[in-house]
């Protein structure tokens, strides 16, 4: 169940609802990575429910169930 789309120049992020998936797409919608899974924990979501991108690339991620946000960041 896609939840949250945030299209940018280079990529799309996606949250991925229930599955508790974030992905990263290509513009064509190819998956380039995903992470996540359901769950409580760091980099696991109750729901995935919106996404977010800052300028800077740091992605976060609203969970609806767990009432949490996580940020993402490229290492």
């Amino acid at each position: 169940m896609p939840a949250s789309l945030d299209i940018g120049p280079q990529n799309i992020f996606m949250v991925n609802g229930f599955a508790g998936q974030l992905l990263k797409l290509d513009l064509d919608g190819r998956v380039l990575a995903a992470t996540g899974k359901p769950g409580k924990g760091l980099g696991e979501f109750g729901e995935a429910h919106m996404i977010a991108v800052s300028p800077k690339g740091e992605v976060y991620v609203a969970d609806s169930v767990n009432a949490s946000v996580q940020k993402f960041v490229r290492k």
